[in-house]
């Protein structure tokens, strides 16, 4: 089994290894998890996440 929080990472373990991608692992980050839970809670509430990495932008706005 093959594992990180890192969007780009699975992607791209998925793409180089299509053989093993049932063996690939999309673990949520905990920005992720943070923003689900608060969503939860106040589902009116704004989430914004700022941050360097562009692969989690990407996948926080697409959930």
């Amino acid at each position: 089994m093959g594992t990180s929080c890192c969007p780009a990472w699975a992607s791209m373990a998925k793409r180089e290894f299509p053989e093993q991608a049932d063996c690939i692992s999309m673990a949520l980050t905990l920005m992720v998890l943070t923003g689900r839970m608060i969503k939860e809670k106040h589902p009116d509430c704004k989430v914004a996440f700022i941050g360097p990495c562009a692969a989690k932008n990407l996948v926080y706005y697409a959930v």
